[in-house]
Protein backbone atom coordinates (compact mmCIF):
# COMPACT_ATOMS: atom_id res chain seq x y z
CA UNK A 1 0.00 0.00 0.00
CA UNK A 2 2.85 2.41 0.71
CA UNK A 3 4.16 1.85 -2.84
CA UNK A 4 0.82 3.14 -4.23
CA UNK A 5 0.99 6.20 -1.99
CA UNK A 6 4.62 6.87 -2.99
CA UNK A 7 3.70 6.54 -6.66
CA UNK A 8 0.72 8.88 -6.28
CA UNK A 9 2.86 11.40 -4.43
CA UNK A 10 5.52 11.22 -7.14
CA UNK A 11 2.87 11.79 -9.84
CA UNK A 12 1.44 14.78 -7.95
CA UNK A 13 4.88 16.31 -7.49
CA UNK A 14 5.60 15.80 -11.20
CA UNK A 15 2.31 17.44 -12.17
CA UNK A 16 3.05 20.41 -9.92
CA UNK A 17 6.54 20.75 -11.39
CA UNK A 18 5.13 20.74 -14.94
CA UNK A 19 2.51 23.33 -13.99
CA UNK A 20 5.14 25.56 -12.41
CA UNK A 21 7.37 25.25 -15.47
CA UNK A 22 4.53 26.09 -17.84
CA UNK A 23 3.48 29.07 -15.72
CA UNK A 24 7.09 30.29 -15.58
CA UNK A 25 7.38 30.17 -19.39
CA UNK A 26 4.15 32.10 -19.90
CA UNK A 27 5.15 34.69 -17.35
CA UNK A 28 8.59 35.24 -18.92
CA UNK A 29 6.97 35.63 -22.36
CA UNK A 30 4.30 37.98 -20.98
CA UNK A 31 6.84 40.29 -19.32
CA UNK A 32 7.80 41.81 -22.70
CA UNK A 33 5.61 43.09 -25.49
CA UNK A 34 5.07 41.08 -28.70
CA UNK A 35 5.32 43.03 -31.94
CA UNK A 36 3.91 41.30 -34.99
CA UNK A 37 5.23 41.63 -38.53
CA UNK A 38 3.44 39.98 -41.44
CA UNK A 39 5.04 38.75 -44.63
CA UNK A 40 2.53 39.83 -47.26
CA UNK A 41 1.92 40.04 -50.99
CA UNK A 42 0.53 43.40 -52.15
CA UNK A 43 -2.18 43.88 -54.77
CA UNK A 44 0.55 44.81 -57.28
CA UNK A 45 2.23 41.42 -56.71
CA UNK A 46 5.20 42.70 -54.72
CA UNK A 47 6.05 41.00 -51.44
CA UNK A 48 7.27 42.64 -48.26
CA UNK A 49 7.27 42.91 -44.50
CA UNK A 50 4.33 44.77 -42.95
CA UNK A 51 5.18 46.98 -41.24
CA UNK A 52 8.62 47.54 -42.76
CA UNK A 53 9.85 49.34 -39.64
CA UNK A 54 8.99 48.74 -35.98
CA UNK A 55 10.18 50.33 -32.75
CA UNK A 56 10.42 48.09 -29.70
CA UNK A 57 11.89 48.09 -26.20
CA UNK A 58 14.89 45.86 -25.39
CA UNK A 59 13.57 42.50 -24.20
CA UNK A 60 10.47 42.59 -26.41
CA UNK A 61 9.61 39.75 -28.76
CA UNK A 62 9.17 40.18 -32.50
CA UNK A 63 7.00 37.65 -34.33
CA UNK A 64 6.90 37.26 -38.11
CA UNK A 65 4.04 35.38 -39.78
CA UNK A 66 4.16 34.30 -43.41
CA UNK A 67 0.82 35.27 -44.98
CA UNK A 68 1.90 34.38 -48.53
CA UNK A 69 2.02 31.14 -50.52
CA UNK A 70 5.80 31.41 -50.92
CA UNK A 71 8.70 30.51 -48.63
CA UNK A 72 10.69 33.40 -47.16
CA UNK A 73 13.51 33.98 -44.70
CA UNK A 74 14.04 36.51 -41.95
CA UNK A 75 17.79 37.10 -42.17
CA UNK A 76 19.83 39.76 -40.35
CA UNK A 77 21.81 42.00 -42.72
CA UNK A 78 25.62 41.87 -42.45
CA UNK A 79 25.61 44.98 -40.21
CA UNK A 80 23.08 43.30 -37.88
CA UNK A 81 24.60 39.81 -37.63
CA UNK A 82 24.49 38.48 -34.09
CA UNK A 83 21.61 40.71 -32.98
CA UNK A 84 19.08 37.89 -33.54
CA UNK A 85 18.97 34.43 -35.07
CA UNK A 86 17.45 34.34 -38.53
CA UNK A 87 15.41 31.63 -40.20
CA UNK A 88 16.43 29.13 -42.86
CA UNK A 89 12.92 29.07 -44.27
CA UNK A 90 9.57 30.43 -43.21
CA UNK A 91 6.94 28.34 -44.98
CA UNK A 92 3.41 29.61 -45.77
CA UNK A 93 1.32 30.11 -42.60
CA UNK A 94 4.41 29.51 -40.44
CA UNK A 95 5.52 31.90 -37.69
CA UNK A 96 8.91 32.76 -36.25
CA UNK A 97 9.59 34.78 -33.11
CA UNK A 98 12.64 35.97 -31.25
CA UNK A 99 13.35 38.18 -28.26
CA UNK A 100 15.51 41.18 -29.14
CA UNK A 101 18.11 42.39 -26.68
CA UNK A 102 19.47 45.93 -26.51
CA UNK A 103 20.96 47.37 -29.69
CA UNK A 104 22.41 50.85 -30.13
CA UNK A 105 22.00 50.67 -33.91
CA UNK A 106 18.90 49.79 -35.94
CA UNK A 107 18.62 46.10 -36.82
CA UNK A 108 18.23 45.56 -40.55
CA UNK A 109 16.95 42.30 -42.01
CA UNK A 110 15.84 40.88 -45.37
CA UNK A 111 14.51 37.81 -47.17
CA UNK A 112 17.24 35.72 -48.83
CA UNK A 113 14.80 34.48 -51.48
CA UNK A 114 13.44 37.96 -52.31
CA UNK A 115 16.23 40.57 -51.87
CA UNK A 116 13.87 43.54 -52.29
CA UNK A 117 12.09 42.51 -49.08
CA UNK A 118 13.72 44.52 -46.29
CA UNK A 119 12.78 45.50 -42.78
CA UNK A 120 14.17 47.36 -39.78
CA UNK A 121 13.82 47.08 -36.00
CA UNK A 122 14.67 50.07 -33.81
CA UNK A 123 15.38 49.18 -30.18
CA UNK A 124 14.78 51.86 -27.54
Amino acid sequence: MSAKIDRRLALQIGALALSAAAFGEKRAFADGKVTQIKVVKSADGSMGFDPKEVTITAGDTVEWSNETTFEHTVTPDADSTGKFEGTDSLKPKQKYSTTIKASADPIHYHCDFHPTMKGMIIVK
